[in-house]
């Protein structure tokens, strides 16, 4: 599944494994709707987050909450 921010809201999508984020999400509420997109019901997902330097601050208090 390819997508951008617009699908991470609304959609259910079964057997996503993977959440690859190129551009990294600018809030904790939308990285957890992206990331809530694999490892439904229960099933192991995995996410991959490409960090620029700017997004180091913010996914550390994203992480540090999780």
């Amino acid at each position: 599944l390819v997508s951008d921010n617009l699908g991470s809201r609304g959609i259910d999508t079964m057997n996503v494994s993977h959440v690859i984020q190129f551009e990294y999400a600018k809030s904790s509420q939308e990285y957890l709707q992206r990331v809530g997109r694999t490892g439904r019901m229960g099933q192991p997902g995995k996410v991959i987050n490409f960090i620029r330097e700017k997004d180091v601050d913010l996914h550390k208090k994203i992480t540090d909450n999780v």
